[in-house]
């Protein structure tokens, strides 16, 4: 008894915690940074190992309207082999409410057994300001999540342990 006890409260706690990976946009009152706070600052653990095309088709802003820079792994990394490959993809959120000027930066870590090469990258025409396109999402679609972070600056300052009211 003890053990059907035991296995219906760890499924409990499995189902009430898968429940909550992920908010909708209108569960945030349609306010995208807090969308963002809850789902990729929050709730990021829950991405890692998914595909970058899975967080794209899920993800419920309109991506089209923010910048996108890919971010090559320094020359200082410690592995050496991935200097010519992608490590990151940064979407910049940028919003305005009332006189302040928001800026959230989702940083997704692309992990290293589906890497992207920045050359192949570059042959897209991109600049360094591009917008978030198809072309994009084709490229990165099938990359694996290692991690995602988030960047925030308000009215051009960064704000590390800021939270939406």
């Amino acid at each position: 008894m003890k053990k059907i006890f035991f296995i219906f409260i760890l499924a409990l706690f499995s189902i009430s915690g898968f429940g909550q990976a992920y908010v909708s946009l209108a569960t945030c009152n349609n306010d995208p940074l807090k969308y963002i706070e809850r789902n990729y600052q929050d709730n990021a653990a829950y991405y890692k190992g998914k595909t970058i095309g899975s967080w794209a088709d899920q993800c419920e802003l309109n991506l089209t309207q923010y910048k996108y820079i890919p971010c090559k792994y320094s020359p200082w990394t410690e592995d050496k082999s991935m200097v010519d490959y992608i490590e990151a993809i940064r979407i910049d959120v940028n919003f305005t409410e009332n006189s302040t000027n928001y800026s959230y930066y989702i940083y997704i870590y692309i992990d290293e057994s589906t890497p992207r090469k920045w050359d192949e990258e570059c042959k897209l025409d991109t600049n360094y300001d591009a917008y978030w396109e198809k072309k994009y999402y084709d490229f990165y679609k099938t990359a694996k999540i290692k991690k995602i972070r988030i960047g925030k600056k308000i009215n051009g300052e960064y704000k590390k342990d800021y939270r939406r009211p």
